[in-house]
């Protein structure tokens, strides 16, 4: 099944940036299903935040990236051609009415998910400054956390260029 539209967001990263996101299948399902869009305004929701890498072509060799929380500022649909050229989400997500109400401890058991360990740190991260900025607090991101992201990011991509290069050999060779 292909529809004609899918379902993308509008987020906020915890730097201020904003992107725009295309749901995960698993979310797009459900709301094509169930329609409740409007609980995912203001969802804290996982993205990654940098590409994933496919060493081989086989499940287990795909290089997941650093993963963050964001923020769901809007939520809309749009043809499936161009949904499909935007960055796909994760399905972890804590409604906008609910995470409010929710303590620390119980956002990041749900969100953290089996994410790797620096990943969940970061996820952490990223909860505790969405909290604080709910409470109405100044607060800036954690600029160790900002750091150590930024240099993830980077090898990832480093992995990504590498791959298509060597890909890209691999293709053009005209010797054994």
């Amino acid at each position: 099944m292909n529809p004609e539209k899918m379902w993308c967001v509008t987020i906020l990263m915890v730097t201020g940036v904003k992107r725009e996101y295309r749901l995960s299948d698993d979310l797009q399902f459900a709301l094509n299903l169930q329609g409740h869009f409007k609980r995912l305004k203001n969802a804290l929701l996982v993205v990654p935040l940098g590409p994933y890498v496919d060493i081989n072509g086989k499940e287990q060799s795909i290089v997941e990236p650093p993963f963050g929380v964001i923020k769901i500022e809007s939520i809309y649909r749009i043809a499936t051609s161009d949904a499909r050229k935007l960055h796909i989400t994760r399905s972890q997500f804590i409604g906008g009415d609910l995470w409010p109400t929710w303590n620390y401890q119980k956002i990041y058991g749900y969100l953290k998910h089996d994410y790797p360990k620096l990943s969940q740190w970061q996820i952490s991260k990223d909860i505790k400054y969405w909290i604080k900025k709910q409470q109405g607090k100044q607060v800036s991101p954690n600029p160790f956390s900002l750091f150590i992201t930024k240099v993830r990011i980077n090898r990832q991509i480093k992995r990504l260029v590498t791959f298509q290069a060597n890909s890209i050999k691999h293709d053009w060779k005209i010797t054994k």
